[in-house]
């Protein structure tokens, strides 16, 4: 197929913005044309190295540039001659920009509890969703499981992480170890220094995309449920209205949370959508703060959830992920830890 038939005309595809790129031999770096269509000068590598704001971008090879085409683009570089046209290339970028490109798109982890098989499962069901980005709202190497290993897996996923309540008890142990805690010394003699100042280093929230906020329990305290309320001992959802004082100021349209380990989408009045993804690694567990409560899901499989934008609105997967849950028990179970060897395995909470 000829260049003038497989050419492109920006005049007919007004949702895309065509890039003309001058290869020049012996040249790293390729000084780009800038068309009439957008108001920043971009730049890309010949060896595919791309600038802000087109880092994210993929960028395709469409065809070898005719000189009639010229008329389509306004040359950011004066230096720039006619007589080169032979050695333009144009790179098609679909839609108005990068950003909007790159599809919003998460796994949401949450109470992974160092369950490195659990772990290990999700992230092979993301890979398989073709999912490649990660949010990570704490509570993440506490526990008689795998910390070490747990942290080393999560070394090589790309994901946002925020720190929850029990990672903070890790590191104030680490600094004090005050008292006879058998979970903990165990978790630090496996951890050694570098995991547990990358627990410390971690900020309780955050904002990713400028449109999601992440907490671990409510925006002021990672010790609070935000969804659910335990006074009577097992969880109910709170109203509308408690939620929304509990998330104070915070008004990003989507907010993620966890901490209860039970997995939920819950929308306000205000349109926005709350989202528990539940808990990776222990899928029950009982508390006596603030009250003595029981949280359960009634089966052991590992919970994350998947968020995605399309078309402007936001879509939620709640997931449940089989995985070799005997191991984790009989990990539990050489710790001396026979109520998390329980929890893991049912689900359940024994005494509710």
């Amino acid at each position: 197929m000829g260049a003038q038939n497989c050419a492109p005309n920006p005049e007919t595809h007004p949702r895309r913005l065509f890039f003309m790129s001058q290869i020049l031999d012996g040249e790293d770096r390729v000084p780009v044309l800038r068309p009439s269509l957008t108001k920043k000068p971009l730049c890309f590598s010949r060896r595919g190295d791309r600038r802000a704001p087109l880092r994210e971008a993929a960028a395709r090879l469409v065809c070898l540039v005719e000189p009639n085409l010229l008329s389509h683009f306004q040359p950011s570089d004066r230096t720039f001659k006619p007589d080169i046209l032979s050695k333009l290339l144009i790179i098609e970028i679909s839609r108005c920009s990068a950003s909007e490109e790159t599809p919003l798109k998460f796994a949401i982890l949450s109470d992974i509890h160092g369950n490195l098989w659990a772990l290990a499962a999700v992230l092979e069901d993301a890979k398989r969703r073709g999912i490649t980005r990660f949010i990570n709202l704490g509570d993440i190497l506490y526990g008689p499981l795998n910390p070490l290993e747990t942290y080393d897996l999560l070394k090589t996923v790309d994901a946002v992480t925020i720190q929850g309540n029990e990672d903070r008890e890790v590191y104030e142990f680490y600094d004090h170890q005050s008292e006879a805690h058998p979970t903990l010394t165990y978790m630090l003699e496996e951890l050694g220094e570098e995991p547990v100042e990358w627990l410390r280093s971690l900020p309780k929230t955050i904002v990713v995309a400028e449109a999601i906020f992440a907490c671990h329990g409510v925006p002021s305290d990672d010790r609070v449920y935000l969804l659910e309320d335990v006074a009577s001992g097992l969880p109910i959802v709170r109203e509308d209205a408690v939620i929304a004082h509990h998330l104070e100021d915070v008004n990003y349209p989507v907010v993620l949370c966890g901490h209860s380990h039970i997995a939920r989408v819950v929308q306000l009045s205000s349109g926005q959508l709350i989202i528990n993804p539940g808990s990776v690694g222990v899928p029950a567990y009982d508390d006596d703060v603030p009250n003595y409560h029981a949280m359960q899901n009634h089966s052991p499989l590992a919970s994350y959830a998947v968020l995605e934008k399309q078309d402007s609105r936001w879509q939620v997967d709640l997931l449940k992920i089989p995985y070799d849950v005997d191991s984790a028990v009989e990990q539990a179970q050489r710790q001396g830890r026979a109520d998390w060897a329980d929890w893991i395995k049912t689900g359940r909470v024994a005494t509710v």
